[in-house]
């Protein structure tokens, strides 16, 4: 780079403040007369009027243009377009090496950046035992966690409630913690970028002093609550995927869907394509309530991709009374899961007996 002369010969369309940074030389203003329509009478019929743009350019830019600059542009956007447009990124087999291996939240049940999905027939506590995990990592495994409520915040918050009372513990012990009180269309790109923007911003906002992280678990509760297309479409059903796709990647996080099952399929809801592009599917089945408000249900896994599925286990959920009246009646009440996973009583094993003869 040629040096600057400081004793150069100022004119007086010198921008004094900027030299050229490919050649050292202090840059000059020149302003060109340009057209938005091609052609005057295109300018006249358009009503467009000619604008005058400025540049800044030294001596030697001035005296040797680049030779087709708008291609060189493009050419450049092109490439900025190619790199920062892609979902992800090229790489050899020691780049293959670098990649995480599969990691868990819940040891052999809840994978970490992957796509799980609970569903179950109504009344099988499908939305307590996603409540029950998020709450459990949260508190137990500082795991920062957001659930989107888009069934309601006033059921949200009676549940929540009775996990917190059934282990004595309050509002501080989950920092860590938090939700969103409407639906997420999750097929709709637009709508989930946007949301995802506003989550950052949420996270980063310093005016409220808050322990806020951006969630290592997104529960989506439900499916269809957050989903505005046809559950017996492949299309429709391919948008919610790369919805929750985008979700994992750019949070980086493990995504959980409540869904529904069918009524006479024994399999969830619509189309297999959600299955087909999940790490785990987890069913609830076989419900039983007692007379006491709480009851238990069997959880078992009927997928897991990439490792060993676990045994069915049985869970049980105690009513918990959240308030009552002056004369004792309660008037609210829910339920809150056991710990999880369950304690499984190990037989012991049988002694050999010896008969005397």
């Amino acid at each position: 780079m040629a040096d600057v002369n400081p004793n150069q010969e100022r004119l007086p369309n010198l921008y004094p403040d900027h030299v050229c940074p490919e050649h050292g030389l202090v840059m000059t203003k020149r302003s060109t007369m340009v057209s938005l329509a091609k052609g005057r009478l295109s300018a006249g019929l358009l009503g467009m009027q000619p604008q005058r743009h400025t540049y800044w350019r030294c001596e030697l830019c001035w005296d040797n243009p680049p030779a087709n600059p708008k291609k060189n542009r493009r050419s450049k956007l092109s490439k900025i377009t190619i790199q920062h447009g892609l979902p992800g990124t090229f790489g050899s087999m020691d780049a293959l090496e670098n990649e995480p291996p599969v990691s868990w939240l819940i040891r052999g049940w809840l994978a970490a950046r992957e796509i799980s999905v609970i569903y179950g027939q109504g009344g099988t506590y499908k939305s307590y035992i996603c409540i029950g995990w998020s709450l459990q990592l949260a508190a137990f495994a500082g795991v920062p966690c957001l659930y989107v409520a888009a069934e309601g915040a006033s059921g949200l918050r009676s549940r929540v409630d009775a996990w917190i009372a059934a282990r004595n513990l309050d509002s501080e012990d989950l920092k860590l913690w938090s939700y969103y009180n409407a639906g997420l269309h999750v097929d709709d790109p637009t709508n989930v970028r946007v949301w995802v923007e506003g989550l950052k911003a949420y996270t980063k906002d310093r005016k409220k002093k808050a322990h806020r992280k951006l969630p290592q678990l997104v529960v989506v509760d439900t499916m269809a609550r957050n989903f505005a297309g046809d559950e017996n479409s492949a299309k429709d059903v391919g948008a919610f995927i790369e919805g929750l796709e985008y979700l994992r990647r750019e949070l980086d996080t493990a995504v959980l869907v409540a869904h529904h099952m069918g009524v006479s399929t024994g399999r969830e809801r619509g189309t297999g394509a959600l299955r087909n592009a999940t790490f785990a599917m987890f069913k609830t089945t076989k419900p039983n309530h007692n007379d006491r408000g709480g009851g238990s249900i069997q959880l078992e896994c009927d997928r897991m991709k990439d490792a060993p599925q676990p045994d069915p286990v049985r869970l049980q959920f105690d009513a918990v009374d959240l308030a009552a009246d002056e004369h004792g009646d309660v008037y609210q009440r829910s339920q809150a899961m056991r710990r999880f996973p369950p304690k499984v009583k190990k037989e012991k094993p049988l002694q050999e007996v010896i008969v005397p003869a």
